[in-house]
Order: C-alpha cells, then sequence, then structure tokens
C-alpha cells in the first residue's frame, strides 16, 4: 500500500472527490507487474484492491487507511468510512469465508493507533472478531516502530487478532 507522505501535502489525500487520482494513476502504472488488471482497476477506482493466490488459496487484501488518518483534512467531509472501504472489506471476508480461503491484510496506518481515526478503528476491529477465523495476519506500518498491537473485540474486550507493524525503511 502507500502511506501518508506519497501525497502532497503529507496527509492530504481526497477521500471523496477526485484530487488525488493523479497518485492512484502513478502507483497504478509502478504496480503492473504485480497486480492483475482486475486488482489494478479496483486500486485505481477505490485506492484499496484484493488479489488472490490460487495456488494457496490465500486473498490479500491492501486497505487505503488514509481514510482513518486523523491528520487527514479530507475526512472532514466524509469522516465515517468515505471510500466505502470497511463495507468493501466485509464483502471481500465474506466472499473468503465461503470458499475457505485464508485472508491477509496490509495497509499503512495501522487501526488502534492515535493516527488512525477511532470510529474507524472499532469498525475494522468489529470485523476482525468476525472473521477471526479466516484472517492469518494484519501487516501495517507507519509508527516507525517494530512491533505488535493487540487487537480487542469492541464489546467485550476480548483479543481477537494481533497486528504486526513494521518500522520506518528511512531514517
Amino acid at each position: 500500500m502507500f502511506g501518508n507522505h506519497e501525497a502532497y501535502p503529507g496527509d492530504d489525500f481526497d477521500t471523496v472527490g477526485n484530487e488525488s487520482d493523479w497518485l492512484l494513476a502513478s502507483l497504478s502504472d509502478m504496480w503492473k507487474p504485480w497486480l492483475d488488471e482486475q486488482a489494478l482497476e479496483t486500486f485505481r477506482k477505490n485506492s484499496y484492491y484484493s488479489t488472490v493466490n490460487k495456488k494457496l488459496n490465500v486473498k490479500i487484501i491492501a486497505l487505503d487507511t488514509q481514510a482513518c488518518d486523523t491528520a487527514n483534512f479530507y475526512l472532514m467531509r466524509a469522516p465515517t468510512d468515505p471510500l466505502h472501504e470497511l463495507e468493501w472489506l466485509r464483502n471481500e471476508l465474506y466472499d473468503s469465508e465461503s470458499k475457505n480461503q485464508s485472508v491477509i491484510i496490509m495497509g499503512h496506518i495501522p487501526p488502534g493507533t492515535p493516527s488512525c481515526d477511532s470510529e474507524w478503528s472499532g469498525r475494522y476491529s468489529a470485523l476482525v472478531e468476525r472473521f477471526t477465523n479466516i484472517i492469518r495476519g494484519q501487516y501495517f506500518a507507519h509508527t516507525h516502530n517494530d512491533h505488535i498491537e493487540i487487537i480487542r473485540g469492541p464489546l467485550n474486550d476480548v483479543p481477537v487478532g494481533t497486528v504486526f507493524i513494521a518500522p520506518s525503511f528511512t531514517t
């Protein structure tokens, strides 16, 4: 996925209009060698995608966590799920569950951290709790630290998943 400093100025990713289309077009051109046409088209249109490794029966879901970036002023226009990404994620997870398919989720800003909107994070946590039977890994970045976070169910605070957070590649 891409981070909160890919757009200019940093943290300003248009989650409602088309002011960030230039970034999606540029990134999708760069990612052509690794993604099939359906994933590229979904990414160009929505800024998130999924792809399936049929040999391993694993779906990889790449989220656009600019939709929860608390420093993104574009979220003032549509703060809860501006990209309809969580609805899409739910449908992707239902699809994988019906196919007995494992899922790996990745994104930039980790849910449950101060940089990710608490309402968005809560909805994400509810999905992780519901689909913990098929989610095999969650990988994020952004914090510049190498650590893990525990996702807890939004209603009963029971641990339902682990998020692996990678450190920065740069100083």
